[in-house]
């Protein structure tokens, strides 16, 4: 299990903890939160599913609550996304990586970090001023159709 994952979601609780009682001194505010797309499950990856699916279930509740106080928030659920994340894995295991997630996605291509980038921007703006509460897939339609579930046997190769 990967602790440091599990502090960022025990920090974000935090943040959530301390700042609620200070809502009603704030006019409006955004907060947008991001996830892995595990949504479908992954072999080995329980942990992390549990804890994405809980900041998930937290921008749900929390952006009901506090849409009285003007708040909005809404999270990404991210795909593979062509950044230095990447790099901690062997080539080989890029390689792969990147042939599945083309061919398991309606779009044909890894995700960018300027993908990331616009969807933020746009959901942090004005332009959003009506949306909240949503879950919004960055995933070139992988969650619809792609399926990547071989993914995992095939990294038992690399040890992983």
């Amino acid at each position: 299990m990967d602790i440091r994952k599990s502090e960022e979601v025990d920090a974000l609780f935090d943040f959530v903890d301390e700042k609620y009682g200070r809502l009603d001194i704030l006019k409006k505010g955004v907060i947008l939160n991001m996830t892995a797309n595990v949504s479908r499950g992954f072999p080995g990856m329980a942990h992390t599913g549990a804890a994405r699916a809980g900041v998930e279930n937290l921008t749900k509740t929390l952006a009901s609550e506090w849409g009285e106080y003007h708040i909005r928030i809404n999270s990404l659920s991210l795909g593979v996304i062509k950044s230095s994340g990447l790099d901690n894995y062997p080539e080989a295991v890029q390689e792969l990586l990147d042939a599945q997630t083309i061919n398991n996605t309606p779009l044909g291509r890894l995700g960018s970090t300027a993908d990331v980038a616009d969807a933020s921007v746009f959901l942090v703006s004005d332009l959003s001023s009506f949306i909240t509460g949503a879950i919004i897939p960055i995933d070139g339609g992988q969650s619809l159709a792609g399926d990547i579930m071989t993914l995992p046997n095939n990294l038992k190769n690399f040890g992983l």
